[in-house]
């Protein structure tokens, strides 16, 4: 059984997107008959152009009925230890209105992804699924976070990522967006979060971490409309739409006070959900952490009828993190990193700048768009894929940075170049090439 388990995820890893054709299997039969001259050569050639082509077609088909994290995460396929903590799950669960079925996942220590399909149930009626994440380690129930959802089908693709509340979107069964796909295969990621003390948002595991997802199953109770950027935005004068989040809050409050449960063309509930005024009885400093099921269900425009869920365990690997904050010089200034995490496939930093000219400190250069420092991230192995970076003043007058990449392999060191930028230069670190002089500053740290 295990022989069987790992041939399928070696297939599934090296030859997902392996398509055998006619002429292929033709030219691997003419291959093996051309090269062979005694008989007996003739007949083992044969046979093994056979049994390769009984292994690549066995590949071809299972690629094309299994849908894994490699899907979403293609920049991962040469990651051979991505590839090692692929974790086969296959559990489907079955609701009245839509199936769930978990096809595989990888925790790197810090965040999770998941292969889902998902598929409406025949005559069930049209529902909204939201997905909520929890989390245990050591026994102990740790903070988790939902930060991705996407969904992809046939000519439809759906994002959400955030970093306050869970993911902002859920999905509709059928799929919206002007497609009506019963069945869909969707990619859902999550983090550990961080405690109050870390710089970093999010948290490490030690321990095997057992995660139960759970898909909301939301019936609307109103009317579902769709509207357009066109509806509610401004023309521009090259033919394009323009609109401002207090358009669309006007837009999608009075569409709540008709009764009308409103959608963007995509079947997006997001913005709907965000631009809710809290109704009455509930605190406003509450409203604003809730998530969009939850305001949506306190708003009455949904009901939760459903809930479908599944539980699997994965095991922790070892990830680095710095012990304690390393300062370098920047020249007249100076760079801390407060904190940073490195997982096979993953890099998150924290760092702070500040100035040595206290009549002009780092935040002051800032906010006046005279400067700020930049850094370009460069790891051996590999290469480091920045996800996004937050920049902004504290309150001590330095200048925080926090920044996240994605590793496409494990790191054995991490080296921060610093850039100078001036007034509203443009700047971004994957495209630009660092000089001689951001060399002069150039600081490296060792991931082990």
């Amino acid at each position: 059984m295990n022989e069987e388990v790992n041939l399928r995820r070696a297939i599934d890893a090296r030859l997902s997107a392996l398509r055998l054709t006619s002429s292929m299997q033709a030219d691997i039969l003419r291959s093996a008959h051309a090269k062979a001259s005694p008989q007996i050569h003739r007949k083992l050639s044969v046979s093994l152009a056979f049994a390769l082509l009984a292994l690549l077609l066995t590949a071809s088909a299972y690629a094309a009925v299994r849908f894994g994290v490699l899907a979403f995460h293609a920049d991962q396929a040469q990651n051979d230890t991505y590839l090692k903590h692929i974790q086969e799950i296959d559990e489907r669960v079955e609701s009245p209105y839509a199936v769930m079925t978990v096809s595989d996942a990888v925790f790197d220590g810090m965040s999770l992804s998941l292969a889902l399909d998902i598929e409406h149930v025949p005559g069930a009626p049209s529902v909204y699924l939201y997905p909520h994440i929890t989390a245990q380690t050591g026994g102990q129930p740790v903070p988790a976070q939902v930060h991705g959802f996407q969904a992809e089908a046939k000519d439809y693709f759906l994002g959400a990522s955030s970093m306050g509340t869970d993911a902002s979107t859920g999905i509709w069964m059928p799929l919206r967006g002007g497609v009506g796909e019963t069945l869909g295969h969707f990619n859902f990621d999550a983090a550990l979060l961080a405690d109050e003390t870390s710089a970093l948002p999010y948290g490490v595991a030690t321990e095997p971490v057992t995660w139960t997802l759970t898909l909301y199953v939301l019936r609307p109770t109103l009317p579902v409309k769709e509207t357009t950027l066109e509806e509610y935005g401004t023309p521009d004068a090259d033919g394009s739409y323009s609109a401002s989040m207090e358009d669309y809050a006007a837009l999608a409050s009075q569409a709540l006070e008709q009764g009308i449960l409103l959608t963007a063309d995509d079947g997006d509930l997001s913005f709907f959900g965000y631009n809710q005024p809290a109704p009455a009885g509930i605190d406003p400093a509450r409203w604003k952490a809730m998530n969009t099921d939850e305001r949506l269900i306190a708003a009455g425009a949904l009901e939760c009828v459903d809930q479908i869920t599944a539980t699997f365990t994965t095991e922790a690997p070892d990830v680095f993190v710095l012990s304690e904050p390393t300062t370098f010089s920047l020249g007249e200034d100076t760079c801390t990193i407060t904190s940073l995490a490195a997982t096979f496939a993953r890099l998150d930093f924290a760092l702070q700048v500040r100035s040595a000219n206290a009549d002009k400190p780092a935040a002051e250069a800032l906010a006046s768009g005279e400067g700020h420092w930049e850094f370009v991230v460069r790891t051996t192995p590999g290469e480091a894929l920045c996800n996004g970076t937050s920049m902004g003043a504290d309150v001590d007058g330095s200048v925080y940075h926090y920044a996240a990449y994605t590793l496409t392999q494990p790191a054995e060191s991490l080296t921060f170049i610093p850039v100078y930028v001036r007034e509203d230069e443009f700047f971004w670190s994957d495209t630009y090439t660092p000089t001689d002089e951001d060399m002069q500053h150039a600081f490296t740290i060792p991931l082990s």
